[in-house]
């Protein structure tokens, strides 16, 4: 039998991943790391960075408090000319007042990847998690074009929002070898994405044509994702975990009320999850 390489992989999705963290902080609550690679993109990498670090709660914090902040997301600075999301500020207020612990990170020995896209390709390229690159590394996977207007550069190279390119990583999951596989979504079961490009994005993003085609591409990259998870497959089992029909956060969602009552929604999977994986 072949050995079991266990992988976990988290969608992103912005202020959608308060469901993401309610399932990874019962797994941190648990104690519960039993996994052999990590693999998210945008919010999702965000929100493992703070569960392999041990730090209940904390990407709770960033997402309720901190990133409601205006501050951080105001429409007012978009008509300015703006971020959208200030990013900038966000990265700065949590190294100042709630860090994130690269060293414990690492000392989980749990290979951590975190997907990027090109600014001048358009294309997904995931990078290993280190002391060194961790925090432009994250920062990047969560700059989304037009809301964030600079991509962010890492070792040399300018990256977007990592889930431009790839929106659910299954297929990397698989490629890495993995044979059981824990994909925590952002959206409801019966989701499928339909572009919704226009004459605004292409002109906003023309210094960045590369990430306008990626754009172009994404919701079929995104429903074959679907496909692939769904699809039967031999000696690989994946475990899809959705948030269910009463999730109401979306994307730019800043009501304390409908975080918390969604972050809810995550620790009862979590639970759910553990019931599942657990022998």
């Amino acid at each position: 039998m072949k050995e079991k390489k266990r992988a976990l992989v988290v969608e992103g999705g912005a202020m959608r991943s308060i469901y993401s963290i309610g399932i990874l902080d019962t797994l941190i609550k648990s104690n519960y790391y039993d996994f052999d690679m990590c693999i998210g993109v945008s919010a999702g990498s965000t929100a493992l960075a703070s569960y392999l670090s041990g730090a209940h709660l904390r990407s709770y914090r960033v997402t309720t408090d901190y990133s409601t902040r205006k501050d951080f997301i105001s429409k007012r600075n978009l008509i300015r000319g703006r971020h959208y999301m200030n990013l900038d500020w966000l990265w700065d207020y949590c190294e100042s007042y709630d860090p994130l612990d690269s060293d414990a990170i690492l000392n989980r020995k749990i290979d951590f990847y975190i997907g990027v896209t090109s600014a001048l390709t358009g294309r997904s390229e995931y990078l290993a998690f280190t002391k060194d690159n961790s925090a432009d590394l994250l920062k990047a996977s969560c700059a989304l074009p037009i809301a964030y207007k600079n991509p962010v550069k890492v070792a040399g190279s300018i990256y977007f929002d990592g889930g431009i390119s790839d929106p659910i990583p299954i297929e990397k999951a698989i490629e890495l070898g993995a044979n059981e596989i824990v994909v925590i979504r952002s959206r409801k079961k019966d989701y499928r994405m339909n572009n919704k490009n226009g004459r605004l994005q292409s002109f906003l993003l023309r210094k960045y044509s590369k990430i306008n085609e990626s754009l172009s591409r994404r919701s079929k990259r995104y429903n074959d994702s679907i496909d692939l998870i769904r699809k039967s497959h031999k000696d690989i089992r994946i475990i899809e975990v959705n948030p269910s029909n009463e999730f109401k956060t979306s994307r730019f969602t800043t009501d304390k009320e409908i975080l918390d009552l969604d972050y809810q929604l995550g620790i009862k999977s979590g639970y759910e999850l553990l019931e599942i994986l657990k022998p």
